[in-house]
């Protein structure tokens, strides 16, 4: 027998961007797709929980995916770097590359 395609939707929650987001954003966006969003067909819903700094957001975050019985990943291995000043992007990827202390290092432009 063959099973039929599936598909994994993956969503990063990250941190509220002040002023573009009010503080508890992320959690309240959060909260509002796990109660108003359908089920997908063939779809498995996962979370990445991306490098959140303020640790009670993160933990609300953490929880609200608890509640719901949902499949998230929380990785300490990732840390964050705040540069002093907007120095523009020639210069995070110069400090990028101090600072990283493994074989390969990828850069992924965002979206916006």
């Amino acid at each position: 027998m063959i099973n039929a395609d599936t598909f994994v939707l993956y969503r990063i929650l990250g941190n509220d961007l002040y002023p573009r987001h009010k503080k508890g954003q992320t959690r309240e966006n959060l909260q509002f797709a796990l109660e108003t969003e359908p089920q997908f067909e063939k779809c498995e819903k996962r979370w990445i929980v991306n490098r959140i700094i303020d640790k009670e957001a993160e933990h609300a975050v953490i929880e609200l995916l608890l509640r719901h019985n949902q499949q998230f990943i929380a990785d300490r291995r990732i840390t964050y770097f705040r540069m002093p000043q907007n120095m523009g992007i020639c210069h995070v990827l110069n400090k990028a590359l101090e600072l990283v202390d493994t074989k390969y290092m990828i850069q992924v432009d965002s979206d916006d």
